[in-house]
């Protein structure tokens, strides 16, 4: 579905069983951390700083370009029980204290 506009993502993403992002290239997307800040799990592709922002307990990375592995990872995350965990990895490890950490440790190197 093609819904337009959304002021308030994290509704959407809360009423979404998984948000798939089959990119071929891409960095980080805000779109991946506030899926699963919302509670949303997600199957990613192997590109960009993805793997590393996928929750590895409700989430999936699979290989880009590769619709059999992209179906299987929808299977896998759609069999699970629902969870929120996701809403944890992204406040630990994507929280503006964690990058002004990171960004503290780059500058003192």
């Amino acid at each position: 579905h093609f819904v337009g506009n959304i002021d308030n993502t994290p509704d959407l993403f809360r009423a979404a069983d998984v948000c798939a992002l089959p990119s071929r290239a891409e960095g980080l997307p805000l779109s991946l951390l506030e899926s699963q800040a919302a509670g949303c799990p997600v199957v990613a592709t192997d590109v960009g700083g993805m793997p590393s922002a996928v929750d590895p307990g409700t989430g999936v990375v699979v290989a880009a370009e590769n619709p059999t592995a992209l179906a299987r990872g929808l299977s896998s995350v759609l069999a699970r029980p629902s969870s929120v965990a996701s809403r944890e990895f992204v406040a630990s490890d994507y929280s503006l204290s964690a990058m002004m950490g990171a960004y503290e440790q780059a500058w003192a190197a």
